[in-house]
């Protein structure tokens, strides 16, 4: 390794004491680190992406803890971007999502997120293009979804999910107690309790669009 290039994401943008708390890894660590904003990482997910993946037309998805990138991506190239506030940490944390949270809190989530969604006017409702995820969430799904299948390769990077059987997981995930939970193959025990929050995004965005099959990006900003 002859250069580092660290950058900070949702949580250092969000953080009202971000610049001590930069400083403090600067004196540390002696690198100085970007922070950069939502639409520029929106912007180098899809280029950890476009590098990786074959397919002309997606939407993307990157849940993060703090925010959530999406991105239209038309003949390989961005058609518009957007990075929302809302992630699987802080939604869970705003509105109660831990453990099995109420309906009535589910469904003030997820309108947070969907009325951020309907102002993204260049997302198109078109069944026709599949999801394209990045991110721990959409990495845990994919790992809960081939362990469920029995599927044989350990690699997740283009792993497809459809979304009928993504929903049937999710119905059997909603009637489980906590530890159970826990103790589902593919989810860790860190992110059982944050998943209810995590997974509203992605809700959101296949309630938008009406995609039918998700992949799993293995790749985006550090690629």
């Amino acid at each position: 390794v002859t250069h580092v290039y660290p950058v900070a994401t949702a949580a250092v943008r969000q953080a009202t004491n971000a610049a001590d708390f930069l400083d403090v890894v600067q004196s540390r660590t002696g690198l100085a680190f970007d922070v950069i904003s939502g639409e520029e990482e929106a912007h180098l997910d899809f280029l950890g992406v476009a590098n990786t993946i074959s397919l002309r037309d997606y939407a993307m998805i990157d849940i993060g803890g703090a925010s959530t990138e999406v991105a239209w991506v038309r003949d390989r190239t961005i058609v518009g971007k957007t990075s929302m506030p809302w992630g699987a940490v802080n939604l869970t944390e705003r509105f109660d999502l831990k453990g099995k949270p109420s309906r009535k809190k589910i469904a003030s989530a997820e309108t947070a997120v969907s009325e951020l969604l309907e102002a993204c006017d260049w997302l198109p409702q078109d069944a026709s293009f599949p999801i394209v995820g990045l991110g721990g969430t959409i990495r845990a799904l994919a790992k809960a979804d081939r362990k469920q299948r029995e599927y044989p390769l350990e690699w997740l990077h283009q792993y497809e999910m459809s979304v009928r059987q993504l929903g049937e997981w999710l119905d059997e995930w909603d009637k489980m107690g906590v530890q159970a939970r826990k103790g589902m193959p593919g989810i860790g025990k860190e992110r059982a309790d944050i998943l209810a929050g995590a997974v509203i995004p992605l809700k959101g965005l296949l309630r938008h669009t009406g995609a039918q099959h998700i992949l799993d990006s293995g790749n985006g900003i550090r690629d």
